[in-house]
């Protein structure tokens, strides 16, 4: 299998020339080609998933907001979108900025408060306002793009093969089509001042950034997780990222320095602001020291070797420290199945939190914090637990860099953890060391502690005051073949 930078590299060559509707699939492209060949099951899910939009009754479209304001786009239910935009959302709303929610799917339980305030539209329900007559345009631009694109692959994509993943491109490029006709459709009704996402990696916000800069509406995208070579080229106008280590990560991916901006991490608005500091005392006078895992097992599929790494360092580590309590907070969207795979022996040692539980609750109960490459890792040193990053193969030393600059460090193997677990647990000096080191880090690496949501809100008033300023990314920045539309 090729390495994902190559891999990327190739997926943006072949899609260099065929338009937003190709370009719009890059990361699921990726993702897919990255994994192994779906079962049949997935493939006839994804099929009907496919065939769906375009056998429903057309509706009548919903009210409109009011022209002018803020446009925020909810692409994806996990805690990294939705944790970093919600606080900017609240302080949109509270400043009379947030015009309207564009979501993927339902999410009412997540945006609750905002019922009945500003209009929530998903994307499922615009589809579902097509007619019929562009039903069929669009059925008919499913079938062209999906030769031009495996015709493309084939060309460019080492070892191109479509055995197993024919449905699940379908199903990808119909929604990239779908989308593309919503968020004309969208854009021309409510006629935003910006729009906001956490990402423009999927077909539903990238079409949104790039038909919002046809019309010369800047589009922003919030950092929501770690940097990796996909992140760039990208289509929003700016990026807002966290602090200046991470746009320097993405500078060297090649982004330009003028399209980026660094504002901070609105998820961590709340912990940064804690007044309580005894809030994160560690517990005393335990008997067994308590090891949380920040687990992402979820990602297993997509990076199998870094996950088989992780299996292996945590057999060992497991059956090498006895006199550990191992807790696991999981991630919304893993089950234990990974887990209990290794066997009883092994899964009997682990404590798993309930879903319900919260991270901040999880991280408080903890002596040291573990994580493979999850940004919780990050969120655990604002709330002053010593972080190790595990097993450190050299793929995970580039996607979790932060121990490079003080944030936490690197354990390449079970002993490695061991000895470093013992010192942080048995000598006080050495973890007060440890959280210095990490606080010098969060300092360099985050800007606006407790305020980011704030200071991003401020740009978005700037663009709101003044409908297309001279100075916006939208009217500087050009588009080049690699999937930025030319104004």
């Amino acid at each position: 299998m090729e390495t994902t930078s190559t891999l990327w590299q190739d997926i943006v060559a072949a899609t260099a020339d065929l338009g937003p509707e190709a370009t719009a699939l890059r990361i699921p492209l990726l993702v897919e080609f990255r994994m192994p060949p779906r079962t049949w099951m997935d493939r006839i899910g994804a099929t009907r998933a496919a065939c769906a939009p375009f056998l429903t009754l057309p509706r009548r479209a919903g009210e409109y907001p009011p022209r002018g304001r803020v446009l925020f786009c909810f692409p994806h239910r996990t805690p990294s979108n939705i944790n970093n935009l919600l606080p900017v959302a609240r302080e949109a709303l509270r400043r009379g900025l947030l015009g309207g929610i564009l979501t993927a799917g339902d999410l009412s339980a997540e945006l609750h408060e905002f019922v009945g305030m500003v209009p929530i539209v998903s994307a499922r329900e615009l589809t579902r306002q097509l007619g019929m007559l562009e039903r069929v345009r669009n059925a008919a631009r499913v079938a062209n793009g999906y030769k031009q694109i495996t015709a493309a692959l084939s060309r460019h994509v080492t070892g191109f093969r479509m055995t197993g993943r024919r449905a699940r491109l379908t199903r990808e490029l119909v929604n990239s089509v779908l989308y593309s006709s919503v968020c004309k459709r969208l854009l021309d009704s409510w006629s935003p001042s910006c729009v906001v996402s956490t990402s423009d990696f999927f077909p539903l916000e990238y079409h949104l950034c790039c038909h919002a800069s046809r019309r010369q509406i800047p589009s922003l995208v919030i950092q929501h997780g770690v940097i990796d070579e996909f992140w760039w080229p990208f289509v929003a106008d700016l990026y807002s990222m966290w602090g200046d280590a991470h746009a320097d990560q993405m500078r060297r991916l090649g982004a330009p320095a003028e399209r980026l901006t660094v504002l901070g991490m609105p998820a961590t608005d709340a912990l940064f602001g804690r007044t309580n500091v005894a809030l994160y005392k560690p517990v005393e006078n335990r008997v067994q020291p308590v090891c949380l895992l920040l687990s992402q097992t979820n990602g297993s599929g997509y990076e199998p070797e870094v996950f088989r790494s992780y299996r292996q360092f945590l057999v060992a580590a497991i059956n090498l420290m006895p006199f550990i309590t191992w807790k696991v907070k999981l991630h919304p969207q893993e089950g234990e199945s990974f887990y209990r795979e290794m066997g009883s022996a092994i899964c009997e040692r682990l404590t798993f939190y309930p879903k319900h539980v919260s991270l901040e609750e999880t991280v408080i109960d903890a002596d040291v914090v573990t994580t493979v490459f999850s940004t919780a890792g990050l969120e655990s040193m604002v709330m002053h637990r010593p972080l190790i990053v595990a097993p450190a193969t050299l793929r995970v030393q580039k996607l979790a860099w932060w121990p490079t600059m003080g944030g936490g460090t690197y354990a390449a193997s079970a002993q490695e953890f061991q000895a470093q677990l013992i010192k942080l647990t048995s000598d006080r000096d050495h973890w007060t060391q440890q959280l210095d080191q990490q606080r010098q880090f969060l300092s360099k690496s985050f800007a606006n502690q407790g305020h980011a949501a704030e200071h991003i809100v401020d740009l978005l008033e700037r663009y709101s005051d003044q409908r297309l300023p001279s100075e916006t990314p939208s009217r500087l920045f050009a588009r080049d073949r690699n999937g930025l539309a030319v104004l």
